[in-house]
């Protein structure tokens, strides 16, 4: 099951600054109106060549360090790895980059209650990878795709455990199960406040 928020873009609208799944940015998250800014999850803004969304307190604080820099002194376009974890029970689930759905993802257990599921695109390089296990049990292997988003996925996969032999399928909206259910998200919808 999977949950999302609706950006509040009311004021934004009645201000007639562009709006479309959140407030439009462009990389230092100017809006259509040049002398206005947004950052956070109300934003919909331009990462490796789609327009995304995200929910989450990691890329609100990232994007709000990157727009007080395009605001003062201006800013290369915003390229951050997009980031977050989740506490679910005694586990915690970390996520690095962005699945590409209609792509499988490889599996590799790191341990006996750690596993990670990555992702690579055509031209071998890794795009996102998530993990779950006890406390931060993963936090290192998933902190290399943050900071060098061009690793080679052959040469991270060598060292974070050994492989699953079934291929996984790509993640779908659906409950994370774990260790024979321990481990279950729930849904919620919520509202963010805009500029």
């Amino acid at each position: 099951m999977s949950a999302r928020s609706l950006p509040e873009t009311a004021l934004a609208e009645a201000a007639g600054i562009a709006v479309d799944n959140g407030i439009v940015v462009d990389g230092q998250f100017r809006t259509s109106d040049p002398n206005v800014f947004a950052a956070g999850d109300c934003c919909n803004f331009q990462w490796k060549g789609a327009r995304v969304r995200l929910e989450s307190w990691k890329a609100a604080q990232d994007q709000g360090a990157h727009v007080a820099v395009a605001m003062l002194v201006g800013a290369d376009a915003y390229a951050k790895v997009p980031w977050f974890w989740s506490d679910q029970y005694d586990l915690t689930l970390q996520v690095a980059g962005m699945f590409d759905m209609t792509r499988a993802g490889i599996r590799r257990e790191t341990r006996d209650d750690t596993a990670i599921v990555f992702q690579c695109d055509a031209a071998g390089h890794l795009i996102a990878a998530a993990g779950i296990g006890p406390g931060n049990a993963v936090a290192k292997d998933l902190r290399i795709l943050e900071k060098a988003d061009r690793t080679r996925c052959a040469g991270w996969s060598r060292r974070i455990g050994r492989p699953v032999p079934e291929p996984q399928a790509p993640p779908e909206s659906r409950l994370i199960r774990h260790r024979r259910d321990r481990c279950t998200t729930t849904a919620r919808t919520s509202k963010t406040s805009a500029l």
